[in-house]
């Protein structure tokens, strides 16, 4: 049983699942797509064995870094900012956001970024759907911020970087467990 975000999973996991069936093909594996605070509540609760989501150590769940996801701003080509070749947190001040809900990573992530610079975002559409998200943006109906593991191939948009201060706005994705349960 496995969690992990629905673009996670629709990004890695299929060569990853190919990969495992080759070695274990007796072995049924179940998805979980949700959110990061989510997941690894169900960690927790024992109802996914892993979950693909957000670095984290605590008292019970263990993790192993896998890749960096950073956040990236999808906009309109004929967006006033398509121009740039990154966003800052800055930039997004008074801008029109569509997000995702406040237990994604990438939600959580710019919070406390917007948060650390003083910011107050203006949140014009939160959803869990991130395809939906670049539909909207590509609609010119918002900046969509987003974890640069969706897929925006094929839609015509501008993707760019944001950054904090002079790095870029990320976290480590991770493979993460419950130490209290056999592995």
């Amino acid at each position: 049983r496995v969690g992990g975000a629905a673009n996670t999973i629709e990004r890695v996991m299929p060569e990853l699942m190919q990969r495992y069936r080759l070695q274990w093909p007796n072995v049924e594996v179940f998805l979980r797509p949700d959110g990061g605070t989510a997941l690894l509540d169900a960690l927790e609760r024992g109802e996914i064995d892993i979950a693909v989501t957000r670095h984290v150590n605590s008292d019970f769940l263990e993790s192993k870094i896998a890749f960096p996801t950073h956040l990236i701003a999808v906009l309109h080509n004929a967006h006033d900012r398509a121009s740039k070749k990154s966003l800052t947190v800055d930039d997004l001040d008074g801008e029109r956001l569509l997000v995702a809900p406040t237990d994604f990573t990438s939600r959580k992530l710019l919070d406390a970024a917007c948060h650390s610079a003083r910011i107050r975002p203006r949140i014009a559409l939160e959803t869990n759907d991130l395809n939906a998200l670049l539909a909207l943006a590509e609609a010119a109906q918002g900046i969509a911020v987003v974890p640069s593991t969706v897929d925006t191939t094929g839609r015509a948009v501008k993707v760019l970087p944001i950054r904090h201060g002079k790095a870029l706005l990320g976290s480590w994705t991770a493979v993460v467990w419950d130490r209290r349960r056999n592995q």
